[in-house]
C-alpha cells in the first residue's frame, strides 16, 4: 500500500494505491456509483464513512476518483480545499 499527499494549487490531494487483486470493471461501476450518490453499501464502510466525512466538512467540492484493474490493484485519490466550509 502506498498513501501520498501533496497540495496542488488550493487542494489537497490524498492518494492511496495498492498492488492488490483490483475490481472488474462490473465491481468499479458499483462502487463509484454508490460514492457518487451517497449510498451506504454492505462492503467498503470504510472509504464509504471517509468520503460522507469529507463531503460534510468541503461539500461539493469533494472529489474522488477510483481506478482499478483486475490483477493490477486499486488507486483512490480524494481531492479537497485546503480549507473547509467553514474557512478553516
Amino acid at each position: 500500500i502506498r498513501v501520498s499527499a501533496k497540495l496542488q494549487d488550493d487542494d489537497v490531494v490524498i492518494q492511496v494505491s495498492d498492488d492488490g487483486v483490483g475490481m472488474s470493471a462490473d465491481r468499479l461501476r458499483e462502487v463509484r456509483t454508490w460514492i457518487e450518490k451517497i449510498e451506504r453499501p454492505d462492503e467498503h464502510i470504510g472509504l464509504f464513512n471517509t468520503v460522507r466525512r469529507l463531503r460534510l466538512r468541503y461539500g461539493n467540492a469533494v472529489r474522488v476518483t477510483i481506478d482499478s484493474e483486475e490483477g493490477k490493484g486499486t488507486t483512490i485519490a480524494f481531492r479537497f480545499p485546503v480549507h473547509g466550509n467553514d474557512g478553516v
